[in-house]
């Protein structure tokens, strides 16, 4: 009886090698692939990541080979379906598949429904360095947007809700609100100009300086102003050289950091030396990031909330009531310089 039930049991291994490879061969003749019919179109370099995580274009008999030590290890593959887990468990699985599914640092854009915008496509061993270079980035693009005195009109007009006795969400709103085309908006409508600048260098078969300086002479004739170049007190944005080192530090250098020198270079030829600013940079870099030039504004307002409370705060904490705001005669009575340690 123990021998008979022995050689049953030697008899299960190659029949459920058999078994797997039954079904493994059976999987195979199914069309089709279960990354490209989704709802969104999946970029080529994510494609890649993909096929070379799951050997999706490695043979078949390694194909096998790693099914059947997967089923063995009691590994068949991740799954996005949880039942009953905690928050926390929802995030270390997305945190694992972002991981490990593409190797490639995606930005998050407003849809999150689909795959969001772009793509850096980077070996799995350099994720980990470039998410921190894009995180360093951003929060430069932030700091360079963040609220700097009380001439802007958000300031101004956050402040003067703010002395009726408006509540801080009110106020603070009422700041918002101002963030419009001619206040924050010079960073959107310069990416929008530079992606036609470089769709125009890619559909005329000409370089990106011709492409730019005929943009600038149709604007010219129309009486239309480039908008991100130029500053009402520095020939040179400090900010702007900082913003695209750290952008090429990350890896992004794209159509629109390309076209946004262009234009740079075709004011310079031009004698009218009209250099890009900060609002023109991060318009360059968001969209070479990928991002939805429609949210750019959103990031700024994010920039600016913090000094909008602040606003609040001390105008209804140290000023009088519906008093006159100027918005030029104004002076720091804050903290003396401090080092901040690292």
């Amino acid at each position: 009886m123990t021998k008979f039930i022995i050689r049953r049991l030697l008899w299960t291994i190659p029949v459920l090698l058999l078994v797997i490879l039954f079904t493994f061969l059976m999987m195979r003749q199914i069309k089709g692939n279960p990354f490209r019919k989704t709802e969104r179109a999946v970029p080529a370099a994510i494609q890649a990541n993909l096929d070379r995580k799951f050997h999706l274009k490695d043979p078949w008999y390694e194909q096998y080979a790693n099914y059947v030590k997967g089923v063995f290890s009691f590994d068949l593959g991740p799954s996005l379906v949880l039942r009953n887990q905690s928050v926390n468990a929802w995030r270390e699985l997305w945190a694992e598949q972002v991981k490990a599914l593409s190797g490639t640092f995606r930005v998050i854009t407003p849809d999150l429904r689909g795959f969001g915008e772009s793509e850096f496509s980077e070996d799995v061993s350099t994720m980990n360095h470039m998410a921190q270079d894009i995180a360093r980035l951003m929060d430069a693009i932030l700091v360079a947007s963040i609220d700097h005195g009380a001439t802007p009109p958000s300031a101004l007009a956050a402040r003067t809700v703010a002395s009726t006795g408006a509540s801080l969400s009110a106020s603070v709103a009422a700041g918002i609100m101002s963030i419009n085309r001619h206040h924050g908006g010079a960073i959107e409508d310069c990416a929008r100009k530079l992606k036609a600048i470089a769709d125009r260098a890619a559909h005329e078969s000409i370089s990106m300086d011709e492409a730019a300086t005929g943009t600038l002479a149709a604007m010219r004739e129309t009486g239309e102003r480039m908008p991100g170049f130029g500053h009402r007190y520095h020939t040179k944005d400090p900010r702007t050289a900082r913003l695209f080192e750290l952008a090429r530090e990350a890896g992004v250098d794209g159509a629109h950091m390309k076209a946004a020198r262009a234009v740079e270079k075709s004011f310079a030829d031009a004698k009218k030396a009209l250099p890009v600013n900060v609002d023109g940079a991060i318009g360059a870099i968001l969209a070479d990031l990928g991002m939805n030039p429609a949210a750019f504004n959103g990031l700024f307002m994010i920039a600016r909330t913090p000094g909008l409370v602040a606003h609040v705060i001390e105008e209804q904490t140290r000023e009088k009531p519906m008093r006159r705001i100027d918005p030029v005669n104004h002076g720091y009575d804050g903290p003396a310089p401090r080092s901040v340690s690292k």
